[in-house]
C-alpha cells in the first residue's frame, strides 16, 4: 500500500523532468568548462607570449642601451683628446719618439674601458699611426700590422674610414692585428673623426672592438629563449650578427619571431630573432593540450556524478509534493509535482503578504506617531529622538530642520502613495513625511538641510510642478524657517502653516515661506520680552504663585493687543515650550499641534487660558518612581513593537534625558541596552525551545520585520538566528549522547 501511495504521488512525465534536470545540470557544468578551456587556451597563450615579448623588449633595449653608452664613451674619449692636446702633440711629432706620451695617453683610456681592444690615432698629414701599445707608419701599419680577412678593406679603411667627416663603423669581419697578437678574431671598428678649431678634419680616431666583447652584453634571458641578435646601422647594412646569417633566417622567417628596437642616440636597429619552435614554447603548448584532455575527462565524470546524484536529489520533491498537497484542496492539484509545489508556495505567499501588508501598516503608523511627536516639540534633542526610533529605521541627521505643509486641492483616496512617490523625486537629501490625521488633503514633510540647502523653496516647486505634471492635482506649499534644536521644529511647524494660510493673499499654487508674511506684516504689536524675562526668573526660582500670574500677564497682554495670528502662535509656542522644561505632564503635548488648525489669535488665548488652569492644578510635586517600578513597566512593554523609550519615560513623569540618566544611575545599564538585552534573551529562548519561523519570533521579540531582527541579533551575538538555532540544536543533541 505505501508504494502504491508513492507511486501515485510521482507524476506521469517523471522520466521527460528528470531528463530536463539532468540535461540542464551538465549543460551548466559544461558551459564554465568551456570557459575555461577558452581563457586557458587563447589569454593564457596570448599572456605568455606577451610576457616573452615585453621580456626580450626590455632585454633588447638593455643591449642597445649599453652600445649607445659604448658609442657614446667613444665619442667621449675622442673629444677628451681633442681637449687636452694629444690630437695636436701626435700632429706635431716630428717622429716616432716624440709621440711616446700620445701612447701613454691611449693606453690609459683603454686600460679605463675593458670594451675596447685598441684605439688607434691616425692624424692626416702625420705619416705614422699610434696605437694603445705602438707607432708605425701607415701605410705598413694598415698592410702588414692589421689584415682583415675581407679584401681590399684596408683601401676601404683608408678611404672611408680615415677621410669620414662623420662617426661610422666597419662591420664585423674576421681581423689580425699583429701589434696586439697573431690570432684573428671577429672585430668592429669605429671611426671618430677629429676636428680643429676651425672644423677642419684633421684626423680620426679608431676604435678596435670584438665581437666576444659585445656578445657579453648578451643578457642570460635572451640566451636561454635561443635569441639571434643582429646590429643594423642607419642605412640598414648589417654592423653584426650573433647567430645565423641573414639569408638563412630570410630562408626560415616563418620560424622565427622578430622583435626589434631602434636607438635615437645613433639611429641603429637592434634584431631579435626568437625561434617559434624552441623548447619553452613547446612545452606550453603540450600542457595546453593536457590540460584541455583533462578537463574533457573531468567533464565525463562529472557527468556520471551528476546522474547519480540526480536520481538521489530527486526524493525532496516528492516530499515537497506531499506536503504541497496537504496545504492545498484536491480541486487545486496542478498537473504535475512542480505545478502543485508552485500553487502551494504561491498560497503561503499571499498569506505572508496579507500578514505583511498588516504588519507595514502597523510599522507605518508607529513612525507616523514618532514623526507627530518630533513636530509637537516633545524631543528635547536630536539624540532623544534617535534613541526613541532607533528600531525603526528612523534617524535624525545632525543639521538644521525645518517644517513644510502642502495642501492639496484635490482631495486623493490614495495619499499616502502619493506622498512616497514626492518622496522618492524629491531632491532633498533628507525628508520625513506624515499624514495629518485632522486634514487628509495635506502632506507635511520634515527635511533635514545642509549648509548648501539653506533655501529648499527651489526643491518644493519642483515636487508642486511634479505633483501637477503626474497626477493633473494642483498643490500649495507653505515653509517655515529652519532650526537646530528639535523641540522648535513645532515653532517651523507653525510658521508653515501660517504660510499656508497666507495663500489667501499670494494666491494658490505657489510656494510660500515664511519670511514672506513677517516681511508683508506692518503690526505695531510687539513681543512680550519683558513679561517673558519675569517667566523665567519665576522659574528658575521655582516661585509657582509667580509662575502663574507671569502666564496671566503674557495672556493679557495678547488679549490686550491686535496679534497677527502667526505672532499669536509664536508667543504660545515659545509659553509652552518654557513652561515645559520645568514641569513633564502630558497637560503641556496635547494641544500643541492643534495651533495650527486655529485661524484665530483670539482661540490661542483662550487654549492657554484652559492650559493655565491645567497647570495650576498640578500638585507641586510627585514622587520619583522606584528603580524597581520601571523595571516591572518595561518588563511588560518592551517586547511589544510599539514600544517607546519616550512613553516610558512620560509614564514616569520625567524627561527622556532625566529618565535615561537615572535609569543608568540605578542599573549600571543604558536603558537601550537593557530593551536589547531582553529582547535578544527572550529571542535565544524561542530560538532554542521552539521551530517558530524567524518571522514569528521577530514579532514576538518586538520588531516588525525580520531583517531588522537579525541585523540586530548579529550584532549582539554574533552570528544570525538562524546560526544559533543551528548551534544551540547541536549543543543539545550532544548532551544528549
Amino acid at each position: 500500500m505505501e508504494n502504491t501511495r508513492h507511486r501515485k504521488l510521482l507524476p506521469k512525465n517523471f522520466s521527460k523532468l528528470y531528463s530536463r534536470l539532468l540535461l540542464s545540470y551538465t549543460v551548466v557544468l559544461l558551459i564554465p568548462l568551456v570557459v575555461l578551456i577558452y581563457f586557458y587556451s587563447s589569454r593564457f597563450m596570448k599572456r605568455f607570449y606577451t610576457e616573452i615579448y615585453n621580456t626580450v623588449d626590455s632585454e633588447l633595449i638593455q643591449f642597445g642601451t649599453q652600445m649607445d653608452n659604448e658609442w657614446n664613451s667613444m665619442q667621449s674619449i675622442t673629444d677628451h683628446l681633442t681637449m687636452t692636446g694629444v690630437t695636436s702633440q701626435a700632429a706635431n711629432a716630428a717622429g716616432p719618439l716624440e709621440l711616446k706620451p700620445v701612447i701613454t695617453a691611449l693606453s690609459n683610456y683603454r686600460s679605463a674601458n675593458p670594451f675596447l681592444t685598441d684605439i688607434v690615432l691616425v692624424m692626416k698629414d702625420q705619416p705614422y699611426v699610434t696605437t694603445c701599445f705602438t707607432t708605425a707608419e701607415r701605410e705598413y701599419y694598415f698592410n702588414q700590422l692589421v689584415t682583415p680577412a675581407n679584401t681590399g678593406t684596408s683601401k676601404n679603411v683608408l678611404t672611408d674610414l680615415i677621410d669620414s667627416t662623420r662617426p661610422c663603423c666597419l662591420p664585423s669581419q674576421p681581423l689580425t692585428n699583429r701589434s696586439l697578437n697573431t690570432t684573428t678574431e671577429n672585430t668592429l671598428i669605429f671611426s671618430f673623426p677629429v676636428f680643429s678649431d676651425y672644423q677642419k678634419l684633421v684626423g680620426t680616431v679608431m676604435f678596435f672592438v670584438s665581437e666576444h666583447s659585445v656578445q657579453n652584453f648578451k643578457s642570460p634571458r635572451l640566451i636561454s629563449y635561443q635569441s639571434q641578435l643582429y646590429i643594423m646601422d642607419q642605412t640598414n647594412s648589417v654592423i653584426m650578427s650573433l647567430g645565423p646569417s641573414p639569408e638563412a633566417i630570410h630562408e626560415n622567417k616563418g620560424q622565427y619571431i622578430v622583435r626589434s628596437w631602434h636607438s635615437p642616440e645613433n639611429n641603429w636597429s637592434y634584431l631579435a630573432y626568437l625561434p617559434n619552435r624552441q623548447d619553452t614554447f613547446a612545452q606550453v603548448s603540450s600542457i595546453t593540450w593536457e590540460f584541455i584532455f583533462s578537463i574533457i575527462i573531468a567533464l565525463l565524470l562529472a557527468c556520471l556524478v551528476i546522474y547519480t546524484l540526480s536520481r538521489l536529489n530527486y526524493a525532496p520533491i516528492r516530499n515537497l509534493l506531499k506536503k504541497s498537497r496537504q496545504l492545498l484542496p484536491s480541486s487545486s492539484y496542478g498537473p504535475d509535482e512542480l505545478d502543485s509545489i508552485s500553487y502551494a508556495l504561491d498560497y503561503l505567499a499571499d498569506q505572508n503578504n496579507e500578514l505583511s501588508s498588516k504588519l507595514s501598516g502597523s510599522l507605518n503608523a508607529v513612525r507616523n506617531e514618532r514623526l507627530f511627536r518630533l513636530l509637537s516639540g516633545r524631543y528635547d534633542s536630536r539624540q532623544d529622538f534617535n534613541l526613541d526610533c532607533s528600531e525603526l529605521d528612523l534617524y535624525l541627521p545632525k543639521g538644521s530642520y525645518c517644517a513644510a505643509i502642502m495642501l492639496l486641492h484635490h482631495t486623493d483616496p490614495n495619499i499616502d502613495r502619493i506622498a512616497k512617490d514626492i518622496q522618492k523625486h524629491s531632491s532633498i537629501p533628507y525628508i520625513y513625511y506624515c499624514i495629518h490625521s485632522l486634514h487628509p488633503e495635506q502632506i507635511i514633510f520634515l527635511v533635514t538641510l545642509t549648509d548648501s540647502q539653506q533655501s529648499p523653496n527651489l526643491c518644493f516647486e519642483d515636487l508642486r510642478m511634479f505633483l501637477a505634471k503626474k497626477y493633473q492635482i494642483a498643490s500649495t506649499i507653505g515653509i517655515g524657517t529652519a532650526t537646530e534644536q528639535t523641540d522648535c521644529i513645532m515653532q517651523s511647524y507653525m510658521e508653515a502653516a501660517s504660510a499656508l494660510d497666507y495663500r489667501f493673499v499670494k494666491g494658490n499654487g505657489t510656494v510660500i515661506q515664511f519670511q514672506e508674511i513677517t516681511d508683508f506684516s506692518q503690526s505695531s504689536a510687539v513681543y512680550p520680552l519683558e513679561e517673558f524675562t519675569v517667566l523665567k526668573n519665576a522659574l528658575f526660582t521655582q516661585n509657582r504663585p509667580a509662575i502663574h500670574t507671569s502666564i496671566q500677564n503674557i495672556i493679557l497682554f495678547m488679549e490686550q493687543n491686535p496679534l497677527p495670528l502667526y505672532l499669536a502662535r509664536s508667543i504660545c509656542f515659545d509659553l509652552v515650550r518654557l513652561v515645559k522644561k520645568q514641569y513633564n505632564t502630558e497637560a503641556f503635548n496635547t494641544s500643541v499641534l492643534e495651533l495650527s488648525n486655529m485661524e484665530t489669535a483670539q482661540e490661542i488665548t483662550d487654549m492657554l487660558k484652559s492650559w493655565s488652569q491645567k497647570l495650576q492644578e498640578l500638585p507641586s510635586e510627585k514622587k520619583r518612581s522606584s528603580i524597581a517600578e520601571i523595571l516591572a513597566y518595561l518588563d511588560q512593554y518592551v517586547l511589544s513593537p510599539d514600544f517607546s523609550v519616550y512613553e516610558a519615560s512620560e509614564h514616569f513623569h520625567m524627561t527622556l534625558p532625566a529618565f535615561s540618566k537615572y535609569f543608568k544611575e540605578s542599573t549600571g545599564k543604558n536603558v537601550m541596552d537593557y530593551t536589547i538585552q531582553s529582547r535578544i534573551q527572550k529571542a535565544r529562548e524561542l530560538l532554542t525551545h521552539t521551530n517558530l519561523p524567524l518571522k514569528d519570533i521577530s514579532e514576538q521579540v518586538g520588531y516588525y520585520n525580520v531583517s531588522s531582527f537579525t541585523r540586530r541579533f548579529k550584532l549582539n551575538q554574533g552570528c544570525t538566528p538562524g546560526e544559533y538555532r543551528k548551534s544551540a540544536a547541536r549543543s543539545q543533541n550532544s548532551s544528549l549522547s
